[in-house]
């Protein structure tokens, strides 16, 4: 009875919680710029675009979650999707981007219904957004800034995560990391189950030319949710 009743309660939060609303500042760079870049991080994974003006962009994809499937399908649609609204606005150097998530039943029909998103990775998500636009758009600036590391096809800002997680901002699309599902814009948590924010990038870059030929194990950080890859590092 117990039991009954703790998944009475958890299935009346999962469905009644309210909307996740959430804001970021996104320094030092242009609107278009960021609309631009976070548009296509969208649609580079699995997103569709619903509509896009000089201000917001409405994107939406598929659920595939089975608990998602049975509370938020229909007789008519049993996928709903997530439909995310990005709105943003130029703040001085900065752009402020306010966003929200929703659960759709009957999508792209006469019938939608909308019901809260809340799952708590969808502000992870907006930060790293955050991080990746700020690491691919942000506007010049006086100082001089190193160039990024080139290893086994994987190119990796000098710039960090605020959690010191290794960015990466671009992936050969013919290298052994692309092929094992490495993408621009995952941040490195770990390699070989040692965490990157211990090591310099020459530290990393050192470690990786010893272990060329072999299996290197990364944890990753991706556009919605952690992964881990095993990757033969090529040599360079």
């Amino acid at each position: 009875m117990k039991k009954v009743i703790c998944l009475t309660l958890t299935l009346l939060v999962f469905l009644t919680s309210a909307a996740l609303a959430y804001s970021v500042d996104i320094n030092n760079v242009d609107k278009k710029q960021a609309i631009d870049y976070i548009s296509n991080q969208f649609v580079v994974n699995g997103y569709s675009i619903i509509t896009s003006n000089d201000f917001s962009v409405v994107v939406q994809k598929e659920i595939n979650d089975i608990m998602y499937q049975v509370f938020y399908g229909s007789r008519f649609n049993t996928t709903p999707v997530i439909r995310i609204s990005l709105n943003f606005a130029q703040v001085g150097n900065n752009v402020r981007l306010n966003s929200d998530a929703y659960i759709i039943t009957n999508p792209n029909s006469a019938f939608e219904k909308s019901s809260p998103y809340t799952k708590k990775d969808f502000p992870q998500m907006i930060d790293r957004l955050k991080i990746n636009t700020e690491t691919n758009c942000s506007k010049t600036s006086a100082g001089k800034e190193d160039p990024p590391i080139i290893v086994s096809g994987i190119t990796i800002s000098t710039k960090r995560h605020s959690n010191g997680n290794m960015i990466i901002t671009e992936v050969n699309s013919s290298s052994n990391a692309y092929i094992a599902g490495l993408r621009r814009g995952d941040t490195i948590i770990n390699i070989n189950e040692f965490p990157v924010k211990n090591l310099s990038l020459k530290e990393f870059e050192t470690y990786t030319n010893n272990q060329k030929g072999k299996q290197i194990t990364l944890k990753i950080d991706s556009f919605e949710n952690y992964k881990q890859l095993s990757i033969e590092f090529e040599a360079q």
